[in-house]
């Protein structure tokens, strides 16, 4: 006889009276809902009237239409794919879990803009096959790497497309995939557009500020990067034999770079 139980359902349409109709193909066993809601994620009455049931209007039976939480609990993974209990392809156990399983989030993600563009990076996970990149919700890329390159735009919405609903047009994601398409938590920070970004054709060095972070890129050898306040009191110095960023609270500096001297608002 056949058994079927909704457990932790979320429910998008209108149900029959009862939840459900009275004939069947078959005598059920067991027929029952436990914890149902609606698509507001309001509790629904789960108390069916259905309890007797006929098939095709010559058997009739009566049937159990609820579960206790001690019942619920049974109806576990392991439980329910346990098959015969052997590694038969077609009647044994199976468990998919190993196909949802999702990959890390990404750790210390970090971008800046330089070159005109904008340059992405993250830590990577082994088991990941590969990251989805999005910007406001949009999918702008998918690469094996830990890293990605995106042509620099002001206004986002022109290079990226409209935001998702309810999304935030500033919010950088990545996402890690595993081996079978599964998607992982998503690591997310607020992007801070700068409004140009130094072309190497212009300048082989370049400082900018974005997301209360000072970038210093195009670093040929050993430098000293100072930062000054606005009355010309040293507030930060950095040595660096290459390309540098570094917190810095909000304000406007003034920040010197081997013979380069740039005015940055930080925020």
């Amino acid at each position: 006889s056949p058994v079927t139980v909704f457990i932790d359902t979320e429910c998008h349409v209108n149900t029959y009276e009862g939840l459900w109709y009275e004939r069947m193909g078959g005598i059920p066993r067991l027929w029952a809902v436990y914890n149902m809601w609606n698509a507001d994620g309001e509790p629904m009455n789960t108390d069916s009237r259905a309890t007797y049931y006929d098939r095709d209007g010559n058997e009739y039976n009566t049937t159990k239409n609820f579960l206790t939480d001690e019942e619920a609990a049974q109806y576990t993974i392991a439980n329910v794919l346990a098959g015969d209990g052997t590694d038969h392809p077609a009647v044994g156990k199976w468990n998919p879990l190993p196909i949802i399983e999702k990959a890390a989030t990404p750790a210390a993600l970090d971008h800046y803009f330089m070159d005109n563009k904008m340059h992405i990076e993250w830590e990577g996970d082994q088991y990941a096959i590969c990251y989805v990149v999005k910007i406001g919700g949009n999918v702008v890329g998918i690469t094996t790497d830990t890293s990605f390159e995106l042509t620099f735009a002001s206004d986002a919405a022109h290079i990226y497309g409209t935001p998702a609903a309810n999304a935030d047009p500033n919010e950088l994601s990545v996402q890690s995939v595993n081996e079978y398409g599964a998607l992982g938590e998503a690591a997310t920070m607020q992007i801070s557009w700068p409004t140009s970004v130094v072309s190497p054709e212009e300048e082989s060095l370049s400082i900018f500020a974005a997301d209360n972070t000072v970038y210093v890129r195009g670093v040929e050898g050993d430098t000293v990067v100072t930062v000054y306040d606005m009355t010309g009191r040293m507030v930060n110095s950095v040595a660096c034999d290459r390309n540098v960023s570094f917190y810095m609270p909000d304000g406007n500096y003034i920040v010197k770079a081997a013979d380069k001297v740039v005015k940055v608002n930080v925020r």
